[in-house]
């Protein structure tokens, strides 16, 4: 066991952000003396490097990953909020951008079992979203697929994207769409749709797509699934996504 000096020396965080870890976000449970002093184990010393990795090396604030990682002396939630906490789990540890990708796009079907979702990077310099990862009934597709300009999108769609905001559509056969997206939407099967922008701070990383061929077939379940697995995701594709 270690004390919190020592902690300090081998993983380079500071006294006082260890205790900020652990008062405010409860990323961090030490054990403690009679007296009270703070004692840390080999695991704590691992947990440490872990998410000073996360904050440093790919961006994530500590409220993202005090939501993410799981704490010992917590019970793990059952149903969708375990396997929510499961793909998030995958998303933070891949090892690679196809692995996050597939983290994503395979954890939000499986969590609204919905047949399709896709994964579509941001280009600022093209305004443009290239979708790297569609997963539908009949396997996961990658890459193969031009860019989409976003000038090409329905007017309520692209002020979305400027807010960094939500955009969806109940009936897109009600729309008229361009070609490029309409042919999207046969290939996919795809009559209703929600996508949810990835952001890290508050720049456009790109956007997670969910989609159903019922009119109506996104619900409110739906959203709120895709909504909170985008939080963890932004970050963790940003990283990822010079190795594309």
């Amino acid at each position: 066991m270690y004390k919190i000096g020592v902690v300090s020396q081998r993983t380079g965080v500071s006294p006082s952000t260890l205790r900020l870890w652990e008062e405010a976000y409860g990323l961090l449970v030490p054990a403690r003396t009679a007296g009270g002093t703070r004692l840390y184990s080999d695991a704590d010393l691992q947990r440490v490097r872990d998410i000073r990795s996360l904050v440093h090396d790919r961006g994530y604030s500590l409220r993202a990953i005090a939501d993410i990682l799981d704490i010992p002396s917590t019970v793990l939630p059952e149903g969708r909020e375990a396997g929510l906490h499961a793909v998030n789990r995958r998303l933070v540890h891949a090892g690679t951008a196809w692995e996050a990708a597939v983290a994503l796009v395979h954890g939000i079907k499986a969590l609204t079992s919905l047949p399709t979702a896709s994964l579509g990077l941001y280009s600022p310099h093209t305004s443009s979203l290239s979708f790297i990862a569609t997963s539908t009934p009949n396997g996961t597709e990658r890459f193969g697929r031009p860019p989409l300009p976003i000038a090409g999108f329905p007017a309520s769609w692209q002020r979305a994207i400027e807010e960094r905001k939500s955009y969806a559509s109940a009936d897109l056969s009600s729309l008229a769409l361009p070609g490029a997206i309409s042919a999207r939407v046969v290939q996919d099967h795809t009559r209703s749709f929600h996508a949810e922008p990835l952001t890290i701070s508050s720049r456009l990383v790109g956007v997670l797509v969910i989609g159903s061929p019922r009119v109506g077939g996104i619900g409110e379940q739906a959203r709120e699934l895709c909504e909170r697995l985008a939080v963890p995701a932004g970050p963790a594709i940003q990283y990822f996504a010079a190795q594309l």
